[in-house]
């Protein structure tokens, strides 16, 4: 609770330095949705990847944020809990994936394991206690989720090519449709900059191995192109506890390529933009025979078209094809980790294709703007399986073939009744429909499964309350959806003795909730304290439908799952406290979260019982020391407490403390140095007894240089 201490003394600091303030407040207009031409943009353009800001003007500068209302607004503005992780934080935060650079974001539970270990169907982030699938990953506005199981591959945005990260919590399914429901995370990729190229290379702990090389430059003022090759390998280390390993166990080893291209086109009357992405991984997660391999294809692009002063028109498209081999291992012998056999083989192959366009026209100065547009996600895929018994078995082939069909049509429109006072209410009718669903087995047959259509309206009002000029107020009340995956639907893992089974009949999730917050934003501190109530109905859940001979969990809609809690987050210029420490900065973060099974009927003992996998209580606290053209240094703690393994709530998993440290400095002209140290204090923690008590990563150093031209 220290922060929160730090928090609320804070703002008794920040009223003294207010009152100025507070007088242009009552004569300013507060800033609203802006169609300006220094405003309107594509998703996947950024005005400041073309022209970096200097290292003082970024300190001031309010951060953009467009996946939050769909349109470009200022962070200090919004009627939502949102928060951004900007390129300097991206750049500066010790970590290698991108994933582990969101790892310090309150209201975010991210897998304990990286993305480097982690199996990829684990790669599953959640928000504010609702659980896996229930947040929406974006990269510049384009679905970033895996069309089969749903998962984010976040290795396919190298964090080199990032601007920023826009994290936007509570549902969003009034704009962005299925699987925003719990919130939305927006990764935002530079644009070109003039005759720019970057050289990265580094080395360290496990064998790991990392070059990245970015180029750039503009043809003219409004044409730039730009592209970027990452390359990244590790031996890893031996995820497995070290006191019940076996000769099946080994180093959670792999590596992967991607590589990027992309355009970028701006003049007065219209933007555009176009991006490429091919990524190939190969990866092991510690056991023999347990390796994974994925080759993933896509292509986006969009434009903006700038109509009069007050009217905007935004279209988008985007395709991805993506090919994804898991093989899962089984002990010969229960209980026995000293010999394995490849128990079953998964040959995923998918392809999804879709859009959005939108219309926004500002009015006055009181109604500000209306939006309105339509959007849809097209995904067929098949989960080709071949199941082994035992070593030597013939096989047993089992196929799953699903399509699904996501169409939105959304609106938007922002009210000020008052100067201080806006009203920002949303609300999309979507349109979802599972379709050529079948299943085939031999030996055995065909299963043909009947086509399923739904209707769901989600609405959302925000309103927001500019008390004095550092403090706002702000609430807001929703509804979300989550239709199933075809993973969920279609989808079998048999193991010896386990059995997990997809179901073809699953509904869509659905949630209410609602928060409440406060907001700071002062030259001293920039900060948000949010209170939070969820609860999903019609919960999607796996639930035992056999024990003998073989333990089998199916999937069926069941029960509630209620999620409340608190989030207390800022970031403090020590300047302003201190002038010796001009250079200093903290950014601090607690989150209180109750996340339990409030219902299920098929086993009512599980009421009330926590959820696995969410932290009850989520510390952060980074202090950055940053001087221009200089030595730069963080470290970051990271700390996880009262977390447990299944829902029975009888296993609790590790308490967990993580110090991780960055640094770089200048060591001539264009070469800089860095180190980056995760996990400094080597902490031993568990993250998962599912099938194995895996431990969380160990203490590791990595060094290099980056080279700038």
């Amino acid at each position: 609770m220290f922060v929160l201490i730090v928090f609320l003394m804070t703002i008794i600091v920040s009223f003294s330095t207010a009152n100025t303030g507070v007088q242009a407040q009552d004569k300013a207009v507060p800033p609203g949705p802006q169609q300006s031409e220094e405003s309107t943009s594509v998703p996947g353009q950024d005005k400041s990847g073309s022209h970096p800001a200097e290292d003082s003007e970024e300190l001031n500068v309010d951060p953009i944020v467009v996946s939050a209302t769909r349109t470009e607004r200022s962070l200090a503005t919004l009627p939502v809990s949102a928060s951004v992780v900007t390129r300097q934080d991206v750049k500066d935060a010790p970590a290698i994936g991108t994933d582990d650079i969101l790892r310090t974001v309150p209201g975010i539970n991210m897998p304990f394991l990286n993305s480097f270990t982690q199996h990829p169907t684990g790669n599953l982030p959640g928000m504010r206690g609702m659980g896996e699938l229930r947040t929406l990953v974006l990269v510049d506005g384009i679905p970033m989720n895996d069309p089969f199981f749903g998962t984010t591959i976040w290795n396919m945005v190298p964090k080199e090519t990032i601007e920023r990260v826009e994290v936007v919590r509570g549902a969003a399914s009034s704009l962005w449709g299925h699987s925003a429901m719990g919130g939305v995370i927006n990764i935002v990729t530079r644009n070109s900059e003039p005759r720019m190229m970057s050289q990265s290379l580094m080395g360290g702990s496990n064998g790991t191995f990392r070059t990245n090389t970015y180029a750039s430059t503009r043809i003219n003022d409004r044409f730039g192109i730009s592209a970027n090759i990452n390359y990244h390998q590790t031996d890893g280390y031996i995820p497995q506890q070290e006191d019940l390993r076996g000769a099946i166990d080994q180093r959670a080893g792999g590596g992967n390529a991607n590589v990027t291209f992309k355009a970028d086109y701006t003049s007065p009357e219209f933007r555009w933009y176009a991006r490429a992405n091919y990524y190939n991984s190969n990866q092991n997660i510690g056991r023999a025979f347990a390796d994974n391999h994925q080759k993933t294809v896509s292509f986006q692009t969009g434009g903006t078209w700038k109509l009069s002063e007050q009217e905007t028109v935004e279209a988008n498209a985007f395709y991805l094809n993506q090919n994804f081999t898991t093989n899962n291992p089984d002990l010969v012998v229960p209980g026995n980790r000293n010999a394995a056999f490849l128990s079953n083989l998964h040959q995923i192959p998918a392809t999804t294709i879709g859009g959005y366009t939108q219309y926004t026209r500002t009015i006055n100065e009181i109604f500000r703007s209306v939006q309105v547009g339509v959007d849809m996600r097209q995904v067929q895929a098949v989960d080709r399986a071949q199941l082994f018994s035992a070593p030597g078995a013939s096989p047993t082939t089992l196929n799953g073939f699903g399509s699904q069909l996501f169409v939105g049509a959304f609106s938007q429109a922002s009210v000020f009744p008052t100067p201080k006072l806006e009203l920002l209410g949303s609300l999309r009718l979507d349109y979802y429909r599972n379709y050529e669903s079948r299943q085939e087995s031999a030996p055995g047959g065909t299963t043909n499964f009947e086509s399923k259509d739904r209707l769901q309206l989600n609405p959302k009002l925000a309103v927001r309350y500019q008390i004095i000029e550092p403090l706002a107020i702000r609430a807001s009340v929703y509804r979300g959806f989550r239709a199933p995956t075809l993973d969920a639907l279609h989808y079998n893992f048999v193991a010896t003795g386990f059995a997990l089974r997809s179901n073809a009949q699953l509904a869509a999730e659905t949630m209410f909730g609602g928060d409440a917050g406060l907001d700071l934003n002062t030259s001293l501190i920039k900060g948000q304290v949010n209170f939070f109530w969820n609860e999903i109905n019609h919960a999607i859940t796996a639930i035992p439908t056999s024990f003998f001979p073989v333990f089998t969990l199916t999937y069926f809609n069941v029960g509630k799952v209620q999620s409340r809690g608190v989030e207390v987050l800022g970031e403090v210029e020590l300047a302003q406290f201190w002038a010796q420490a001009q250079y200093w900065s903290a950014i601090f973060g607690y989150t209180f979260t109750d996340s339990t099974i409030s219902s299920n009927p098929v086993d009512p003992t599980l009421e009330g019982k926590h959820n696995p996998f969410i932290p009850r209580h989520f510390e952060t606290l980074t202090l950055r020391y940053r001087k221009p053209e200089g030595l730069d240094f963080s470290f970051r703690l990271r700390a996880n407490q009262r977390i447990f393994a299944d829902t029975t709530n009888t296993t609790r998993l590790s308490d967990q403390f993580l110090l991780d440290f960055y640094a770089s400095y200048p060591v001539y002209r264009n070469v800089t140095a860095f180190v980056i140290g995760e996990n400094i204090l080597n902490d031993s923690y568990l993250v998962s007894t599912l099938g194995a008590n895996w431990m969380g990563a160990p203490q590791q150093f990595f060094g290099g240089v980056n080279v700038t031209l």
